[in-house]
């Protein structure tokens, strides 16, 4: 369990948005950018958790990648701290599987790829990699009638080589969390399980990093872990707990069971609870269900999925938990004051 003494932000699936990533993270007063692109972490000892799902939907995956890796040190230099949790999209790339990968998002791979290549212009574009990926893909994605020609082979290759197990970018997923504690919550990208929580959040943590760092076994090489990334009642991917409305009170009612049971299991008291991402929710973050212990912070931001306006879970020290948004921008009312456990 991470104790904190600050603030926790729980950003929810980000899907290759830069700008809407972004533009969530000022509004949570977490990070200021600076004329030329500079970002610079602002939140003191804040939390940030983000909740997975950085891959796939828009182009600019890496640039992200390195916005997280950059601000993390940071945080933690500042004496807060930022974690991102692994989501069906990072297994689904370290598995292979590139069918949400965008034009962009490839475009971006090759000109990462390039970037590694030895060079007497690399060190000076790694020190602005971000800003030099960012300015690639755009150029690329917006170039008119499609854009400049992509060599298939080329972006395939590119793509697997920085994201199978044992790829520079799988090694930075690595170190990524399936799921976390921090204070009296429980963060996973689709939910946690009796299962899950009896098996042990840092076996599975361990497992995962085991595969996206392609560790050698006895056998061969570590494979993706069942529990985590394996199937429909994986951490990655179950949605037991995600869906707006249920279809009656039965399904409602064991959704209860399983999440008041794996609370139990995590000894986190009575003030427990989780958060999720994973399923975007048409009415923003919200608790609507299982009693206000369930929070639901994928909003559909990216433009890639809703491009919905931007917001954030924010959890105090002292259990109150407030949602963030820039539905009013031109005043201080950005934030929703919502009791821990209202169902309201």
């Amino acid at each position: 369990i991470n104790q904190v003494d600050g603030r926790v932000v729980a950003v929810g699936d980000v899907h290759g948005d830069l700008a809407q990533t972004l533009r969530v993270l000022k509004i949570a007063g977490l990070i200021e950018e600076y004329v030329g692109g500079a970002v610079e972490w602002v939140g003191g000892d804040a939390t940030l958790v983000q909740m997975g799902d950085v891959l796939d939907r828009g182009d600019f995956e890496i640039a992200l990648i390195c916005l997280i890796h950059s601000i993390r040190k940071q945080a933690r230099d500042a004496g807060g701290n930022v974690f991102v949790l692994t989501g069906n999209h990072e297994a689904l790339n370290a598995n292979g599987d590139f069918r949400y990968v965008t034009r962009g998002a490839f475009v971006e791979t090759c000109a990462f790829a390039e970037l590694q290549k030895e060079g007497k212009e690399v060190e000076e574009k790694k020190a602005s990699l971000l800003d030099t990926l960012a300015l690639m893909v755009r150029a690329a994605a917006t170039g008119g009638a499609g854009g400049p020609p992509l060599d298939p082979t080329t972006a395939l290759r590119a793509r697997i080589n920085a994201f199978a197990p044992g790829g520079i970018l799988a090694r930075e997923m690595a170190t990524y969390h399936t799921a976390l504690v921090v204070n009296d919550t429980v963060f996973a990208h689709g939910g946690l399980l009796p299962m899950h929580a009896s098996y042990g959040i840092d076996k599975i943590n361990q497992e995962t990093g085991r595969w996206m760092r392609g560790t050698r076994t006895g056998d061969g090489q570590a494979g993706p872990p069942r529990l985590a990334v394996g199937g429909p009642e994986s951490v990655v991917w179950t949605r037991v707990y995600s869906k707006e409305r249920f279809a009656d009170p039965f399904e409602e009612a064991r959704a209860n069971e399983l999440l008041d049971n794996t609370l139990s299991l995590l000894k986190l008291g009575s003030d427990g609870r989780m958060v999720v991402g994973h399923t975007p929710q048409m009415q923003g973050v919200n608790n609507q269900n299982l009693g206000g212990k369930l929070w639901k912070v994928d909003v559909g931001m990216s433009s890639g999925v809703l491009d919905a306006l931007p917001a954030c879970l924010e959890l105090a020290p002292d259990g109150e938990a407030q949602v963030l948004t820039n539905w009013n921008p031109s005043t201080s009312a950005n934030r929703t004051s919502v009791s821990a456990n209202s169902e309201e």
